[in-house]
């Protein structure tokens, strides 16, 4: 009996893009997950859609500014063990789209390795994402684009026909970057420890050179980089991964990558010192719990709905939505999912 499919599409008030991904896969695809943030107009045109489209499921949701906390419900909720993720705003190659129903149907395969492209105003650049795979296989922490853990075997589709495709105009897309800076801020803070292990995987003499650099200088492990640190172990990073080619990067990628994290870490360098004191406890508490995902609870439906009915109607700006969670975990501690149970049982 052949494999389904099941499509996972987390929106915000974008569903020109939706529809467009629906009819390019309508014709593989068993079903298609909806976790909807938009607002009550665009939410209006998806139900729509829903009522034409029997295999369209929407949820709904409160916007967070990224869409990576939700992967892990949505991969619970899509029916199919085969489950292919992709953000609005992505196109698929016809090659892939065709390619699709022979991969899932094959043996010992639980994921496969895709091509990205972006595509940017001044050229483009291209790494490997996991989107395709066995949803029991994959584990999701909810990083601003992180790329899913596959325990077992995964394929490198190589074929420079098979990709997805993105085309990025950043002059007019400022706005999702700073949100993405703002929600970095709170979960992607570096400290020394984090640069050694991170390093520790890739390098030996890079290890050992940020030892013999702590040592000279008396620093603290567990405190976090300045911003000319940041900027130093930015160019490492990048120098490393064109020389390995462990992504496939071009100078243009580069360029942009370079740009991107130097916008990021002078807006970290911004904050006061209380500030960064939080955002560091709240980065390590994350760590602690394993990720976003485990840390705010949001790989159980209850804590989905009770949000969403909750903070349905918040004036706050997606990113500031998910920081005050973030916030309002720290000060609860343990008691935030007890908190949450209850306002749960208020509802119904």
């Amino acid at each position: 009996m052949a494999n389904k499919l099941s499509v996972f599409i987390p929106t915000f008030n974008d569903t020109k893009s939706v529809k467009s991904i629906i009819n390019s896969l309508d014709n593989i695809a068993d079903e298609f997950v909806i976790f909807d943030q938009s607002n009550p107009q665009n939410k209006n045109i998806l139900l729509n859609l829903s009522k034409r489209n029997k295999k369209i499921k929407i949820f709904n949701f409160i916007p967070l500014g990224y869409p990576d906390p939700l992967r892990s419900i949505g991969l619970k909720i899509c029916k199919n063990m085969w489950v292919l993720i992709i953000d609005v705003g992505e196109t698929l190659s016809p090659d892939l789209i065709k390619n699709i129903p022979k991969y899932i149907n094959e043996n010992n395969v639980d994921g496969y390795l895709l091509r990205r492209i972006d595509n940017l105003s001044n050229g483009s650049y291209e790494i490997w994402q996991t989107r395709l795979f066995k949803k029991n296989k994959c584990l999701n922490l909810g990083f601003i684009h992180e790329i899913p853990f596959i325990d077992g075997k995964i394929h490198v589709l190589s074929d420079k026909k098979i990709f997805i495709e993105e085309h990025i105009d950043y002059e007019t897309n400022k706005n999702k970057l700073l949100r993405y800076f703002k929600i970095s801020s709170y979960t992607s803070r570096l400290s020394y420890n984090d640069i050694i292990k991170i390093s520790s995987k890739r390098s030996k003499i890079i290890t050992k050179s940020l030892r013999f650099y702590l040592k000279l200088f008396k620093k603290n492990n567990n405190s976090e980089l300045n911003y000319y640190e940041y900027r130093v172990m930015n160019l490492i990073y990048l120098i490393y991964l064109y020389l390995s080619q462990k992504e496939k990067v071009s100078f243009t990628g580069i360029r942009f990558k370079n740009w991107y994290n130097s916008k990021q870490f002078k807006f970290f360098s911004s904050t006061t010192t209380l500030e960064k004191e939080l955002q560091m406890e709240i980065k390590n508490e994350i760590n602690e719990a394993g990720g976003v995902i485990k840390y705010l609870s949001l790989d159980k439906i209850l804590v989905i709905n009770t949000l969403y009915y909750k903070l349905k109607n918040s004036t706050f700006k997606p990113e500031d939505n998910f920081i005050n969670l973030l916030i309002l975990r720290h000060k609860l501690g343990s008691n935030y999912f007890k908190l949450i149970k209850n306002d749960f049982n208020e509802i119904k």
